[in-house]
């Protein structure tokens, strides 16, 4: 959930948003697989890394939630800032 939420605020698309039938996102979930790095391409290596380490089978491997609000929270001031807002 981690990892969604946060290709969501770098892409600001859903995540699967490219697979057209609810069922199949729900397959997707449950089977464990990932949203296809081939349909983000903005998004850089380096938030695609930290996405990933979220979505780890092992719970012990991935980021805090504080960890994910934090990088999260990073992101939008670095963009703000950029974007003048």
């Amino acid at each position: 959930m981690r990892g969604q939420l946060y290709l969501q605020v770098l892409d600001n698309k859903v995540p699967y948003y490219y697979i057209k039938m609810d069922v199949a996102v729900v397959r997707c979930i449950i089977t464990l697989q990932k949203p296809s790095r081939s349909h983000y391409p903005a998004i850089s290596d380096r938030h695609w890394y930290f996405i990933d380490k979220c979505w780890s089978a092992d719970p012990k491997k991935r980021p805090s939630v504080d960890r994910v609000f934090d990088v999260i929270q990073n992101y939008v001031k670095v963009t703000r800032w950029l974007h003048g807002f």
